[in-house]
């Protein structure tokens, strides 16, 4: 009764172990240490995983056909199996076509009921979770790096507000990407308005605009420009790397027309001062010209004979005939003069 009692107990143990065998989703594995590995039977789990049947895995070495043999993690886990009876590792397994797929085994050393040693491998395919695991650090990556552009871009923009002039991102469509406080208060927000038509109204590129030379030549711009209420502006367009690599255009615009007006003003003047000088030269010319002629008659007056007498002074005409012509100046006159 007794030796039947043991009997019942070990077959229901039997029909146990073959319902998880069976039925269990992780790939399991039974091996003969003793014969290099030599596989005893595989779960229909192991086999689905591997890609092989069953009938083909049994009598083969485990070694030689479940795992990549370049894979550091084997020896690490026989090396610590053999030293503590059971070891744990994420291991690289390989299938029956030659690909390969990352996964986790448990594996423990035992003694059946003969006491003949066995080894049992317990394997698990962790594809889906090493690539959750990398959607979710991507996603963490991808977080951190929105997170930092956000911050890098908060940076720029509280330089960008400080400084006096206007300025704006530009992407190579057209878009604004960023504006500062001084160009916000100037046009408004541009509430996803392309920058032809946010500045100027137009339903397409300005045929006058120059700021997207820089994508094309690599270098800084400087250009001016008219805005619709007569404003002149002076533009300056630099090529701008994104924090992402995204090729976009730094453009400053500085508020130049009191100096056009001014610059109109000083030029006005200098020409009416030029003319001015014209007018002048031209009457210092004919001024020139009369003292020369005066000049001239004064050196005829070298031919009189000057006398002076107590009184006065006694004028002699040379020529004409004139001798007997005396003409006496009173002395008063020099004093009239």
């Amino acid at each position: 009764m007794k030796s039947d009692s043991i009997d019942k107990k070990s077959q229901e143990s039997e029909k146990l172990y073959r319902m998880l065998f069976d039925h269990s989703m992780d790939g399991i594995m039974l091996t003969d240490p003793k014969k290099g590995g030599r596989i005893l039977s595989a779960n229909p789990a192991a086999c689905h995983m591997l890609g092989w049947t069953e009938e083909e895995l049994i009598g083969k070495g485990w070694k030689d056909i479940l795992f990549d043999p370049e894979d550091p993690s084997l020896s690490s886990l026989l090396d610590e199996r053999a030293r503590f009876g059971a070891a744990k590792a994420e291991i690289t397994y390989r299938r029956k076509d030659g690909t390969t797929f990352p996964g986790e085994v448990s594996t423990s050393i035992f003694f059946d009921t003969n006491g003949e040693p066995r080894v049992v491998a317990i394997m698990r395919d962790v594809t889906e979770r090493k690539q959750a695991e990398m959607a979710l650090c991507e996603s963490e990556s991808s977080r951190k790096v929105a997170e930092a552009r956000e911050a890098e871009r908060k940076r720029l923009l509280d330089v960008l507000d400080k400084l006096p002039a206007m300025i704006a991102l530009l992407t190579p469509d057209h878009r604004i990407a960023l504006i500062n406080r001084n160009l916000r208060e100037r046009f408004g927000e541009p509430r996803g308005r392309h920058c032809y038509e946010y500045c100027f109204g137009n339903p397409g590129p300005c045929e006058f605009c120059e700021a997207y030379k820089v994508l094309e030549t690599g270098q800084p711009h400087n250009w001016e420009v008219t805005t619709p209420d007569g404003s002149v502006l002076d533009v300056y367009d630099i090529p701008f790397t994104d924090i992402d690599g995204s090729s976009m255009i730094l453009e400053m615009d500085i508020d130049i027309t009191k100096r056009k007006k001014a610059e109109k003003i000083l030029k006005k003047a200098r020409n009416d001062l030029e003319e001015k000088v014209k007018q002048r030269t031209e009457e210092l010319e004919k001024a020139y010209y009369s003292l020369k002629e005066s000049r001239e008659g004064l050196l005829k007056l070298k031919e009189w004979l000057t006398l002076e007498t107590g009184n006065g002074i006694l004028l002699l005409m040379k020529d004409t005939g004139l001798m007997n012509c005396i003409v006496f100046l009173d002395l008063s006159l020099k004093k009239l003069k």
